[in-house]
């Protein structure tokens, strides 16, 4: 007898098919591909419901004989993997089905739960026979999974032994199949055995497979031969609901059971679930909570919900109540049950991981029964956060699972100890495996600040062998390595205050024996020295290896855009600095300034509220900023300060408030949310705060407000699916318009243009649309988005209009035209606010566009390319709403807190220079930059100011090339398609004026560069020349290098060898130029492909190597061997620059990237993207890098007519 139409957060089990609805075209669907395939995936994320679809939907369908040709007589084993997945179908087997391992033994049914974490008990077949002792049963489950671990086909012969009963089906159920990927990870052989073994029962006639699994999985499965073919044929993707199918499984549970689900309560609970991952748990546990409100009233009302305090804070608050009523001990004990319940996989994959009660109770130091007592009051009656279910006997071999892992995304408490588990387990694991390199005498003993942070984690987490365990390592062996570790860091500490005392009493004793004293004292001062200088050698080696974890744990969180988590790393080795090499101090400088480039903290945060915030505008004098949320809050902060001066009372605090907008005026402050009304309020005075000027009542909940720019509108939409037009003075409505029509079509986003001739909306329907003013007619609907549309924004000419939400883009719209520009893509969630920003490096430049959503950040995007260029993170929430305000932007979170940022962009600067510049030299000082342009012009701007100092037209008849400083920067050298080469002299003031026409070549110049002591200026031509010229007198001499196209040249630091780049053969050429002739001493092969370009570092030790072959490769000059080839760039790489010293590499390919490589690690410290376009037309051609005491510049000329320069600051302390 069902009592609740609802099942909770648990999934449907297999006899509430009569509860279960909105599924049924689903379930039709399933059986045609179960027909068809005997084994078949139901796939979808956590959450989707793929598990009820077949519990409840399929199963109950067969057992109905609703698969054609199959018949009803249906043997169903079900299981879970876990980590022992022969045993458990063995025993499902066994328990769940009639068929038998061996003769005399048959099915058990008995009080005691299935050993799987299964909200269904063991229910005999009916053919079964009486009960057998559950010592038999045992017997038969270890006989049954040594016999299925035979083969693939064990269980086919198995079937041929002891056939099934006529006309009888056999289907295996693997519910949760990625828990397959955790078990491979300790136990590879058996994991894919089992696979194989389901594959092969597959092939029965009379047997069939089901799996389910989340998607995110999918790519796992191709560690298993024959797996993803299999998954290929039998594939079915669990959709999502439509709303008409979410409000049936909303309100007939209820309607069979005598109850009866308000209409408000169904619309609302569509609109709140829609975009929310964990939609369907959430629903579920929402409508039982619901249910179970009055017994005497069974009408579900959205009164009731708002009691609860809606989907996500019912469920929040519901288990917060279970975990409340534990004491002090009791939650300690649940905090290890929980933790040890979940697991968190690779790229933060969070998943159930079943235990038992013993497993538990021995982790926590306790006795099975204080385990179970606590699992009782998550599971009892009206709860249902922990399986098996209420009733089940808890011993210590009983099986404990959550119910759904909508629980781990959604109770904070547990998310945090999710998270904070996996840092531990990481923190063990990297432990464990230097603990083995240092028992195989392979590694070293830690040193701070690992061994600090070790001992400091022992210490508060205070882990034992049972936790240990879970992750495989030796436990004996990790601690026995700290506590080395710790000792030898302990007897350094001893043998230095030691050593004080032994100088202190060599001290006195020499004033008493001076002569022999002194004997005495040199010799022990020889054996000190050396011992110190093994000691320097290796503190001095532990030293660097923790630097080098530091910065490659860096890049890695770079590259994942965590950027503050990456500064923060790297703050720490600053004290590490005086036993750090220059190149590496350099690599960490270089990427520290990138974090800074790239990511953003928040220059002030506004607290106070309490509740999340839903929006924060700011007033139009810049004085006030105000924002508003749950809880009906609104309160007003001093911008400069930051200090909450108003709290302003009037709405129903049992409402959510949605929005709020400033006159433009500044006359008034509006409000709307839940409540449905609109209150308008006079701004603070001397003495006064904020009164009520007026309110009136909406047609319904308000989602979004938007005031016209000339204050005389103000606009309103919600769920009624219109915008609604008010006269703010009288609170009469002017106009209603209507368009959004679905079942859903919430308008949650409003924004007027800044001219006020349009009005653009945004609506759960999926749309946008473009309002006229004059007309009050929709003139456009914008149609792209793949889920709910959120927010709008117009661009400050109202020329654009960007339009965000639940599908996590952003997308950029001509209005005029009513067509996308662009897809801005990179949140990892839905995005609620958007905002549009000028430039403020760069007059006249497309605008920024900013948007805010789910994932916690704001991100800034530049408009014309697509590319993000700033990053702000540090809400620990979903941010809700964005303004901007004389250059300022404010945003407000579900955290509670308004913060306010900087919308400069440090460090980098977009410089139209107009035409299609090409190439790009800086001045050895820093304080010059040249650009050459593809009509042959040349111009000179200053550093840091970019003021352009000279532009020199048609400098060269065609393309400008290249560019080259001397080491003094006197000359500047010019390299054009024209086949010319020019010497330009740097005047003062700035200025340039030609010292040489070079001429010579045949072809065009692709390459120069100067001798280390300016006297001589090579160039490479496409004629397959090298070009040595006097840069005094201009005489000039050629060498005959290749027959194809000479791309690079380049000097060692004598000047006396030379090394050019042949494009078509691939080789770098080593030539000596003392000589008359010069002579070819090698070629040294370097590239498969084209070679585009040939770099020599500083110590002329080794060369860079780049081309069309996407990759780069470090050769040794000594030798010409390949010392190390980088990971790839995207496409063709046309040139490379190696930093001072030993220091990083930079290059810069077609894909819009210039990438630094660290060659001490043979890594990707970091790649810049470039505000440009990727690929073709091709968005550069050249850069140039440049470091300085004071700075280091990177120049990148992109053709789209844009000088991008960054500021990199100073790098490592290095000598230039």
């Amino acid at each position: 007898m069902i009592g609740c139409p609802y099942p909770g957060l648990r999934p449907f089990a297999r006899d509430e098919s009569s509860i279960f609805f909105g599924r049924e075209e689903q379930v039709d669907q399933l059986l045609d591909k179960l027909a068809e395939n005997h084994f078949i995936a139901v796939l979808g994320m956590s959450g989707s419901g793929k598990s009820s679809l077949v519990r409840a939907g399929l199963l109950a369908a067969l057992d109905g004989g609703f698969m054609a040709g199959a018949g009803a007589r249906w043997s169903v084993a079900e299981l879970r993997p876990g980590d022992r997945p022969f045993n458990r179908l063995a025993s499902s087997l066994i328990r769940d089905t009639g068929w038998q391992n061996a003769p005399g033994v048959a099915p058990v049914v008995d009080d005691d739960p299935p050993r799987e974490a299964d909200s269904r008990p063991a229910v005999a077949a009916p053919q079964a026979a009486a009960a057998s002792e559950p010592a038999a049963v045992d017997v038969a489950i270890v006989a049954l999974e040594r016999e299925l671990r035979r083969g693939s086909m064990a269980l086919n012969w198995r079937l041929g032994v002891c056939p099934l009963p006529e006309g009888t089906r056999l289907l295996l159920l693997v519910d949760q199949f990625e828990e397959l990927f955790r078990y491979r990870r300790t136990a590879d052989a058996d994991a894919a055995a089992f696979v194989a073994l389901l594959l092969g029962a597959a092939a029965h006639p009379s047997v069939y497979v089901v799996i389910t699994m989340r998607s995110e999985f999918l790519g796992d499965c191709a560690l298993y031969p024959e797996l993803p073919e299999a998954i290929n044929r039998g594939v079915f993707l669990t959709p999502a609901l439509s709303p008409e199918q979410t409000a049936d499984a909303i309100q007939l549970p209820a309607r069979l059971l005598g109850g009866e689900v308000e209409a408000d309560l169904v619309r609302h609970l569509l609109q709140e679930a829609k975009g929310e991952r964990d939609q369907l748990p959430l629903l579920q546990h929402a409508l039982t909570r619901l249910w179970d409100m009055d017994p005497d009233d069974r009408r579900l009302t959205l009164g009731r919900l708002r009691q609860l305090g809606g989907l996500r804070q019912a469920l929040e608050d519901h288990v917060e109540e279970a975990f409340s009523e534990l004491n002090a001990k009791q939650q300690r004990i649940a905090e290890i049950l929980f933790r040890s319940l979940t697991e968190r996989g690779p790229e933060e994959r969070d998943t159930r991981r079943p235990v038992s009660v013993g497993e538990v109770a021995d982790l926590a130091e306790v006795e099975g029964a204080e385990v179970a007592a606590i699992v009782e009051v998550f599971r009892r009656p009206g709860r249902c956060f922990l399986m098996p279910p209420a009733g089940a006997t808890l011993d210590r071999l009983a099986v404990i699972d959550i119910a759904h892992e909508a629980l781990i995304r959604q109770w904070r408490r547990l998310r945090d100890w999710t998270a904070d588990e996996g840092g531990r387990a990481e923190l063990y694991q990297r432990l464990a495996a230097a603990a083995g390199r240092w028992q195989q005498g392979q590694g070293a003993v830690w040193i701070d600040p690992d061994l600090e942070y070790a001992l400091q984690w022992r210490d508060r987490t205070q882990p034992n062998r049972h936790w240990a365990a879970r992750y495989g390592a030796d436990f004996s062996l990790a601690m026995a390595f700290l506590d080395a570790s710790h000792e030898q860091r302990e007897a350094r500490r001893r043998e230095r205050a030691a050593q004080r005392v032994r100088a202190l009493r060599r001290a006195r004793t020499s004033a008493l024996l001076a002569s022999l004293g002194l004997l005495i004292v040199a010799g022990i001062a020889a054996w000190g020295w050396f011992e110190r200088q093994h000691a320097l050698a290796t503190e001095q080696l532990r030293t660097l290896e923790l630097f080098d974890s530091g910065l490659t744990h860096s890049a890695l969180l770079s590259r994942i855009e965590d950027y503050a988590a990456a500064k923060q790393i790297l703050a720490t080795t600053f004290d590490l600095d005086r036993q750090i090499p220059q190149p590496r101090r350099m690599a960490r400088d270089l990427l520290l300034a990138y974090t800074q480039i790239l990511g953003a903290a928040p220059a002030q945060t506004y607290e106070g509220p309490g509740p999340p915030l839903s929006q924060a505008v700011v007033s139009p004098d810049g004085s006030l900023v105000a924002a508003c949320g749950e809880r009906g809050t609104l309160v007003l902060f001093a911008a400069e300060s930051g200090a909450m001066v108003y709290r302003i009372e009037g709405h129903d605090p049992r409402h959510q408030l949605r929005d709020c907008v400033f006159h433009p005026g500044g006359d008034w402050l509006a409000s709307a949310g839940d409540d449905g009304r609109i209150m308008l309020w006079s701004l603070p005075g001397e003495g006064k705060g904020p009164l009520p000027a007026r309110q009136w009542q909406a047609p319904a909940e308000v989602m979004a407000l938007a005031v016209s720019p000339d204050g005389r509108l103000l606009a309103s939409g919600g769920v009624d699916k219109a915008v609604t037009l008010w006269d703010p003075r009288s609170g009469k409505p002017l106009r209603i318009l209507e368009g959004h029509s679905d079942r859903i079509s919430e308008v949650t986003g409003l924004a007027f243009s800044p001219d006020g001739k349009l009005l653009a909306s945004a609506s759960h329907d999926g749309t946008a649309r473009l309002w006229d003013l004059a007309s009050a007619r929709e003139i456009a609907r914008f149609e792209a988005h793949r889920a709910a549309v959120k927010s709008v924004a117009f661009s400050d000419d109202s020329r654009l209009l960007a339009t965000g939400g639940d599908d996590k883009r952003v997308i950029l719209w001509d209005i005029e035209r009513r067509t996308a520009l662009r897809v801005f893509s990179g949140h990892g969630n839905m995005i609620y606010g958007l905002a549009f920003a000028k430039r403020s490096d760069e007059a006249n430049a497309a605008p920024l566009l900013i948007a805010g959503g789910f994932d916690r950040s704001l991100r800034v995007w530049d408009t014309d390319s697509g590319v993000t260029v700033r990053l702000l993170q540090g809400h620990t929430a979903a941010v809700n709403g964005i303004e901007i305000r004389d250059g300022r932007l404010y945003s407000a979170s579900s955290d509670g807190t308004v913060r306010r940022w900087d919308l400069s962009l440090p460090g980098q600067r977009l410089l139209a220079v107009g035409g299609e510049p090409a190439s790009a030299a800086i001045s050895p000082d820093g304080r010059l930059v040249a650009v050459g342009f593809a009509a042959g012009d040349l111009h000179l701007y200053s550093l840091p100011d970019l003021s352009l100092l000279h532009m020199e037209a048609k400098a060269h008849g065609e393309d400008l090339q290249r560019l080259a400083f001397s080491s003094d920067g006197s000359l500047l050298a010019s390299g054009g398609f024209d086949g010319i080469a020019r010497l330009w002299r740097i005047v003062p003031g700035g200025g340039l004026q030609l010292s040489q026409t070079l001429r010579g070549h045949t072809d065009a110049i692709h390459a120069v560069a100067f001798s280390p002591d300016g006297r001589l200026l090579a160039t490479a031509g496409y004629d397959g020349r090298i070009g040595l010229f006097d840069t005094a007198s201009g005489a000039g001499r050629f060498i005959q290098s290749t027959r194809g196209q000479v791309l690079s040249i380049a000097f060692d630091p004598s000047g006396t060898r030379l090394y050019s780049a042949d494009r078509d053969d691939g080789s770098i050429r080593e030539w000596d130029i003392a000589g008359q002739p010069p002579a070819l001493l090698r070629a040294i092969p370097a590239a498969r492909d084209l070679l585009l370009w040939a770099e020599l570092n500083q110590a002329g030790s080794e060369i860079a190597a780049v081309g069309r072959d996407y990759t780069v490769a470090i050769l040794a000059t000594a030798d010409g061997q390949v010392q190390k080839v980088l990971p790839r760039h995207e496409n063709a790489v046309f040139k490379a620059r190696f930093l001072p010293g030993n220091g990083p590499l930079a290059t810069v390919s077609v894909d819009a990237t210039v990438r630094f490589w660290d060659l001490q690690t043979n890594s990707e410290l970091f790649a810049l993207h470039l505000p440009t376009n990727q690929g073709l037309p091709t968005p550069l051609w050249d850069f140039d890098l440049r470091c300085t005491p004071t700075g280091c510049w990177l120049a990148v000329p992109l053709t789209r007519g844009k000088l991008a320069l960054y500021d990199f600051g100073s790098l490592g302390g290095q000598d230039r």
